[in-house]
């Protein structure tokens, strides 16, 4: 049987079905809050102690006074409260929380279901099954992605008009893609059955904002960008107030467009570190290099503030990226100990493997500069270890057992590099293709070829990302001092605009 819905000004909480709405409407709020909110509102006026508060939503979990106060904040933001004139949550100095509304109870009726506009469902079972489905996909590990498609599955099969679930499910299958996604061959057929399960959503509950969310998201994943733009734009208009929809706008978009979007996402959501990467993404591509590093900056003291708590969305890659560019500077040293600091997170959450391949390759280049030549093929090794096709470690290998005068391990490995090469060009893989053929380019002495197969490349790509890299891009450090890279680099940052 159903129970209770505590209402309190213009918010009903159903805590049966995990959710929380304002006059109809779903409000997105993560679990603990959630969970907050009905410890709150079952105790009615009743003072809760921080301690009671943390073992009432994180029983068994050694997490610090950090851990509720974000989750405190991120109600608040949901409920529209002021921390100086509360209106729903009032802070006791050095004891804890009140909460100060009214609150009424309305027993259930036999009549009440859970549905709101197709978006629910009046089945708790599949309610729950769609919860644990979120629970996992929010715990960022890939092993439980699995499991996650699991329960939104089994959420269908209970209730085959559960938009929401459908929603998961696509996430699900998205994020089994992304674990392949650095790969030779992704899985593109996840991709798809990921963008199928989002259109099913959106043809169950067309005004399902997290719908054109999500499929924005895996439009961008697959570079269909006017597409996935258009989808975020549609779910901007809908939840306006929502930061994830800003934050896939962002995403989707480049140049400016994507500045204007993250920061409208941060400006509602500050504690977000992974928009920081993407804000220096466009500055790296304009040349703005002392942006790009503020930007890294800022994200990375957002995640220090957040201590050992895992975020909603990945956050790894600020210490590679801020790594990249030290070593743009000159500043080996400090290339090294940011990228260290980036190994040091471990490879358990999504995109981890990814930017620890990447922060390998990084350090190896490093090491050369400071001529630990040994070093750097043994970091260039464990990349590849990581990721087997990791074509830019095996170019760096290239580059560091020549200079060791080990020529025929050098030549071998230039061959598996060139293999790697025409795979990603029979695939149809060409912007990857093109900065590693210029890469060999470089390599061999071929300066002006590489800096052509570059511009060519950026003036063939549709509007975007591609080649974003390029001014910090280790191999095409020997590509500056050519006059023609300057167009390269002209290019690149009228991209970026």
């Amino acid at each position: 049987m159903a129970g209770p819905i505590y209402r309190f000004g213009p918010f009903a909480l159903d805590p049966g079905a995990y959710r929380l709405l304002r006059e109809d409407e779903v409000v997105p709020l993560s679990p603990q809050p959630l969970d907050l909110l009905a410890f709150f509102v079952r105790r009615g006026s009743t003072l809760a102690t921080k301690e009671q508060l943390l073992a009432a939503v994180w029983p068994d979990t050694a997490v610090t006074d950090n851990a509720l106060a974000q989750a405190i904040s991120e109600l608040r933001r949901a409920l529209g409260d002021e921390v100086a004139k509360p209106t729903y949550i009032q802070t006791v100095p050095r004891r804890g929380y009140r909460f100060v509304a009214p609150v009424t109870v309305v027993e259930p009726g036999p009549e009440r279901t859970a549905r709101v506009r197709g978006r629910e469902t009046s089945s708790l079972e599949a309610q729950r099954a769609y919860s644990e489905g979120r629970l996992r996909l929010e715990s960022l590990d890939e092993a439980d992605a699995n499991a996650a498609l699991a329960d939104f599955q089994r959420a269908i099969e209970l209730d085959p008009d559960f938009a929401a679930a459908y929603v998961g499910l696509a996430n699900a299958h998205f994020w089994l893609f992304e674990q392949s996604r650095y790969k030779l061959d992704p899985d593109q057929e996840r991709l798809a059955t990921a963008i199928e399960r989002a259109r099913c959503a959106i043809a169950l509950d067309e005004g399902l904002a997290e719908a054109h969310a999500t499929l924005s998201y895996l439009l961008a994943g697959a570079g269909q960008a006017e597409e996935a733009q258009a989808a975020a734009r549609r779910a901007v208009a809908l939840e306006p107030d929502v930061w994830a929809h800003h934050f896939r706008l962002g995403n989707a978009s480049w140049g400016e467009a994507r500045l204007v979007a993250l920061k409208q996402a941060l400006a509602l959501y500050p504690d977000f570190p992974f928009a920081h990467i993407q804000i220096a993404m466009v500055h790296v591509a304009r040349q703005e290099l002392g942006f790009a590093e503020q930007a890294l900056r800022a994200g990375i003291a957002v995640r220090e503030r957040q201590g050992g708590r895992r975020s909603r969305f990945p956050a790894n890659g600020l210490h590679w990226l801020l790594g990249l560019l030290r070593l743009r500077s000159g500043d080996a040293a400090g290339a090294i100990a940011e990228l260290d600091r980036e190994l040091a997170w471990g490879q358990a959450q999504l995109y981890a493997r990814e930017y620890a391949t990447a922060a390998l390759v990084a350090r190896g280049f490093a090491l050369m500069q400071q001529e630990r030549l040994d070093e750097a093929v043994a970091s260039f090794a464990r990349a590849l270890e990581v990721h087997a096709s990791e074509t830019r470690a095996r170019l760096g290998l290239v580059l560091a057992q020549r200079r060791r005068h080990l020529h025929a391990e050098a030549e071998d490995e230039l061959v598996i590099a060139q293999g790697e090469i025409a795979a990603l060009q029979a695939r149809g893989r060409t912007a990857d293709a093109a900065m590693h053929t210029a890469a060999v380019l470089a390599i061999d002495g071929e300066l002006d070829a590489a800096v052509r197969t570059l511009d060519a490349m950026l003036a063939e790509a549709p509007p975007g990302p591609t080649g974003w890299s390029i001014p910090i891009e280790p191999l095409a450090a020997r590509l500056l001092a050519r006059p023609r890279f300057a167009t390269v680099l002209t290019r690149l940052a009228a991209r970026a605009r």
